[in-house]
C-alpha cells in the first residue's frame, strides 16, 4: 500500500466489523489498487459480518474511487456481508445511489443453436408470410386499377403530373449518360472482334439490336430502381413514420388509391419513353465509336442500323420496360408502406426497395428471354 497518491488501510474494531480507511488522492489515472485486496482480508477474518468506510482523509477523488467502492460492495454482497456507507461523503453516497439505480444486466444464456433443418423451416415460413403480404398488396393495386377504369379516381391529378415529371424530365440526364456509354461500350467491344473478320459494319447491328432488345430496357430499369424506386420507398416510409398514412386511413382514404396508384401509373407510362430515348442515345454512342475507330461514315452506319433493326425488336424492348417499370414501382411502394416507425426503418426500406427492385427486374428479364426464345421472336 505504499503510494504517494493513495492509501488504504484495513482496521478491525471488533470481530464482526472491518473498517476500510482511505486517504490521499484517488483518481482513475493514479493506478488505483485492486479490490481483490478485500478478498485477502476476508480469509483472515472469518467472523466478519459488516464492512464500513472511512473517507474523511481523502484529498481528491473522481470516478476511479467510485468504481473501487462499487467493486468492494459487490465483493461484500457475494460474501453475504452488510455494507455501511455512513463513512462516505454525501456526494459519494448520491453518486453510488445513481450508479445502482439501474441493476446490472445478468448474463443470460444464449439461445440454443437451431439445426439446419429448423433454420430452413423458419426462413421458409418467413418467405411464405412475405409472399402472402406481397400478393395482398398486388391484389389491392388490381382493385384500385379496376376502380380507376370505372372512372372513380381517388387521387389528385396534380400528384400524377408531379410524379410523371419526376420520372421523365428529371431522369433524362442520367439516362443520357448511361445509355450513351452503354452504346459506346457495345460498339467498342464489337469493333475489336468484328474488325478481325473484316465485318466492322456489323457493329451497327450489334448496337441497334442489343440496345433496343436488352440493354436499354434493363439498364433504364436499374437506373429507375435506384432513383425512383428508392424515392418512392423513402417518401412513403417517411409518411409512415409521421403517421400520415394512418391519418389517411382514419379519414377512410385508401393509401393504395391516393399514394401508390399515381406513382405506379407515372412510372409505367414514362419508362417506355425513356427506353426509346435510351435506344436512340445508345445508337449515337455506337455511331461515334464506328466513325472514330472503324472509319464508317454516319450515313452508312444509319443505313445499316435501319436495315438490321425491326419494329419487333423495338416492341420487345418497350414491353420489357413496361413490365420492369411496374415491378420497380411495386417494389418501392411496398417497402415504403411496410416501413417501420423510425428513421432507421426508412433507410432499411429504401435499401430493400433497391435490392428487391433489381432482383425482380433481373428475374423478369430472364423469364422474358425464355419466353421469347420459345416463341422464336
Amino acid at each position: 500500500m505504499n503510494s504517494t497518491r493513495w492509501q488504504v488501510d484495513f482496521v478491525q474494531p471488533s470481530k464482526e466489523l472491518l473498517t476500510i480507511s482511505m486517504s490521499g488522492h484517488w483518481c482513475a489515472a493514479d493506478n488505483l489498487p485492486s479490490p481483490e485486496l478485500l478478498v485477502e482480508k476476508l480469509h483472515r477474518f472469518p467472523n466478519l459480518k459488516k464492512i464500513a468506510y472511512h473517507t474523511e482523509n481523502i484529498a481528491h477523488w473522481d470516478s476511479g474511487l467510485l468504481s473501487f467502492i462499487v467493486m468492494l460492495n459487490k465483493i461484500c454482497r457475494q460474501n453475504s456481508l452488510d455494507v455501511s456507507t455512513d463513512g462516505l461523503s454525501k456526494n459519494m453516497q448520491s453518486l453510488l445511489t445513481l450508479a445502482s439505480a439501474v441493476p446490472e444486466r445478468e448474463n443470460t444464456k444464449s439461445a440454443p443453436t437451431q439445426s439446419t433443418l429448423a433454420s430452413l423451416g423458419h426462413h421458409t415460413k418467413q418467405l411464405y408470410f412475405e409472399f402472402e403480404k406481397m400478393m395482398e398488396f398486388i391484389g389491392a393495386i388490381t382493385i384500385s386499377l379496376s376502380i380507376l377504369c370505372r372512372g372513380k379516381v381517388k387521387f389528385l391529378g396534380r400528384d400524377l403530373f408531379y410524379f410523371i415529371q419526376d420520372c421523365s424530365v428529371t431522369s433524362l440526364p442520367i439516362v443520357l449518360i448511361i445509355s450513351f456509354l452503354m452504346g459506346l461500350i457495345l460498339a467498342f467491344i464489337g469493333a475489336i472482334q468484328l474488325q478481325a473478320f473484316g465485318a466492322g459494319i456489323y457493329v451497327a447491328n450489334l448496337v441497334a439490336i442489343g440496345m433496343s432488345r436488352e440493354m436499354s430496357p434493363l439498364m433504364i430499369a436499374i437506373i429507375m430502381t435506384g432513383r425512383t424506386g428508392a424515392s418512392y420507398a423513402a417518401q412513403l416510409g417517411s409518411m409512415q413514420v409521421n403517421e400520415e398514412i394512418d391519418a389517411l386511413k382514419t379519414t377512410v382514404i385508401s393509401p393504395i388509391d391516393f399514394l401508390v396508384l399515381p406513382r405506379i401509373i407515372a412510372l409505367v407510362l414514362m419508362i417506355p419513353l425513356l427506353c426509346l430515348y435510351g435506344d436512340l442515345v445508345g445508337i449515337l454512342g455506337g455511331m461515334l465509336i464506328s466513325n472514330t475507330f472503324l472509319h464508317i461514315s454516319a450515313s452508312a452506319y444509319i443505313h445499316q442500323t435501319t436495315s438490321s433493326i425491326s419494329m419487333v425488336d423495338v416492341l420487345v424492348g418497350v414491353v420489357k420496360s413496361l413490365c420492369f417499370g411496374l415491378l420497380v414501382a411495386i417494389a418501392g411502394c411496398y417497402q415504403g408502406l411496410n416501413c417501420g416507425r423510425s428513421s432507421d426503418a426508412v433507410g432499411s426500406a429504401t435499401t430493400k426497395a433497391v435490392v428487391t427492385g433489381i432482383l425482380y427486374v433481373i428475374i423478369a428479364d430472364a423469364i422474358f428471354e425464355i419466353i421469347l426464345n420459345i416463341l422464336k421472336i
